[in-house]
C-alpha cells in the first residue's frame, strides 16, 4: 500500500479542480473564476513575490468575484497553473508564461475555442518533474500519455475504464508499464474485476490506487468538455470528447509512446515542446549571417576559423525557440528571431550554468532591437533556457498482490 502516497505515482496539485466548468461559463463557477482571476492578478501584478502574492490574492478574489475568506494554503491557488506552465515560479516571484498571457486574452476576448486548445497544448508539453510538484521522482509526460490512451485510433478505440484512473493510470513510471496496461485494456477477467469491484473494494484490495489524479484532474477535464464519461456507473468509461478530440488526436496520434519519457535534461529539453514542429527555411539564417558580416552577436571579437562559405564560422541561433510557434502570432522561424553566434556562445546559450545563461539572456533583450516586436521578457527567455535538473527514474518494485 506505500505507493499511494509515495514519491512514485502522478501527483495531482492544488487541493481541487483546475476548472469546474466550461471555459464559456468560467464567471458563474467558483473554481473556473479563481483561475481566471489568478491569471489576472499576475497580469495586475508581474514579477510578484509568492509572499506577497499568498497576502493579496484571497482579498483581490473578493473584491472581483465576491468570494468568501478562504483559510486553505494560498499556494493551492497557483499550483495547478503552475503545473500546466500558465504560470511560473522562479526563485519565489510568480509571473504568467507566454502561454498564460496567450490563454488569458482568449478568455477575455470570449474566443473560447482558441483557450481551449491553448489548454490542451499546455497539457500536452506538461511533465514531472514539475515544480508543482517537486516530490515526484518521475521524468514523463502524463497528459500524452493518457491522451494518447484515450484515442480513438488505439487498439482498444479509446474507451478506458473510468477505475483505471483510479488504479492504473497515475501509476505510469516508466516506458515498460505501457504494453502491460495495454494488455489489461483487452484482459476480459481484468476488465470484469474493475467492473464488480467498488471504489471501496479497489482501495483495499489493489496494490495502487490514488483517488486524486481523477477527482482533481480527470473530472476537471471533463468539466470542461475535454473528456467525457459513457456507459454504466459501475462500468463507465472515459474518452475524449468531441469536438476537441479531432485536434487531441491528430497531434497525439503522431507521438509515441518511447517520445513520452525522458532520462536527462537534454532528453526533456529535446521533447518539450516537439509537438507540431515545422520544416525551417535555411534562408533565413543564410540571411542574418550575411547580414552580421559573420561576426557573434556577443563579441565582434570573437574569431573562430574560416570555413568553405564563411570568412568567420558563426552560426545562426533562433532566440525563441521555432518549437514554440504554437505560443507566439509570429512565425518564428524569422530574420527577427535569429542572431549569429560563435559555436563557443552557442554552446553556452544552450549548455552553461544558469547564472551564466542569465548573463547571455540579458544581453540579448537590452542589444537585439528585433527582438522587441515579440513582446518577450526576461523572464520569458529564462523559462525557455534555464535547465531543469532531472533525476533519471528508477525501477521500483512493489509487493505483489492479485491485481
Amino acid at each position: 500500500m506505500g505507493r499511494r502516497t509515495n514519491q512514485y505515482r502522478w501527483q495531482a496539485p492544488g487541493n481541487g479542480r483546475l476548472f469546474d466548468s466550461r471555459l464559456k461559463d468560467w464567471e458563474n463557477n467558483l473554481m473556473s473564476q479563481r483561475c481566471v482571476g489568478v491569471l489576472q492578478f499576475l497580469e495586475d501584478n508581474p514579477l510578484i513575490e509568492k509572499e506577497l502574492f499568498e497576502v493579496e490574492i484571497a482579498p483581490y478574489l473578493e473584491r472581483r468575484f465576491g468570494h468568501q475568506p478562504n483559510d486553505s494554503i494560498k499556494a493551492h491557488f497557483y499550483r495547478p497553473l503552475e503545473f500546466i506552465g500558465f504560470m511560473r515560479n522562479m526563485d519565489d516571484l510568480l509571473s504568467l508564461s507566454i502561454d498564460g498571457k496567450n490563454f488569458l486574452n482568449a478568455m477575455l476576448d470570449e474566443d473560447y475555442d482558441s483557450a481551449l486548445e491553448s489548454y490542451v497544448l499546455q497539457l500536452l508539453k506538461a511533465s514531472y518533474p514539475n515544480h508543482a510538484t517537486d516530490d515526484i521522482d518521475l521524468a514523463l509526460f502524463p497528459f500524452r500519455i493518457m491522451f494518447k490512451l484515450l484515442s480513438k485510433n488505439s487498439p482498444h478505440n479509446g474507451e478506458v475504464p473510468k477505475k483505471m484512473f483510479y488504479t492504473d493510470i497515475p501509476f505510469i513510471i516508466n516506458l515498460s508499464d505501457i504494453n502491460p496496461l495495454l494488455n489489461k485494456l483487452s484482459d476480459t477477467h481484468y476488465l470484469y474485476y474493475l467492473e464488480h469491484s467498488s471504489l471501496k473494494d479497489l482501495k483495499l484490495n489493489s496494490k495502487n490506487f490514488y483517488e486524486k489524479w481523477y477527482i482533481w484532474v480527470v473530472a476537471s477535464l471533463r468539466e470542461m468538455n475535454i473528456v467525457e464519461e459513457t456507459g454504466r456507473k459501475s462500468n463507465s468509461t472515459v474518452r475524449l470528447a468531441s469536438p476537441i478530440d479531432e485536434f487531441i488526436e491528430g497531434i497525439v496520434d503522431k507521438m509515441h509512446y518511447e517520445d513520452m519519457f525522458f532520462e536527462s535534461s537534454k532528453d526533456y529539453s529535446d521533447l518539450k515542446n516537439n509537438i507540431r514542429c515545422k520544416p525551417r527555411n535555411p534562408n533565413v539564417i543564410q540571411t542574418v549571417l550575411e547580414d552580421s558580416e559573420y561576426s557573434c552577436f556577443f563579441d565582434k571579437t570573437h574569431i573562430t576559423f574560416e570555413s568553405y562559405n564563411r570568412p568567420n564560422y558563426v552560426e545562426g541561433h533562433h532566440v525563441i525557440p521555432v518549437a514554440l510557434n504554437d505560443s507566439f502570432d509570429e512565425e518564428l522561424d524569422c530574420e527577427d528571431n535569429v542572431i549569429a553566434l560563435c559555436p563557443n556562445c552557442h554552446k553556452a546559450i544552450h549548455y552553461a550554468t544558469n547564472e551564466h545563461k542569465e548573463d547571455l539572456l540579458k544581453y540579448i533583450i537590452d542589444n537585439d532591437v528585433n527582438l522587441s516586436r515579440f513582446d518577450i521578457t526576461l523572464e520569458d527567455l529564462k523559462e525557455f533556457y534555464f535547465t531543469r535538473n532531472v533525476k533519471v527514474t528508477k525501477t521500483i518494485e512493489f509487493k505483489s498482490s492479485k491485481f
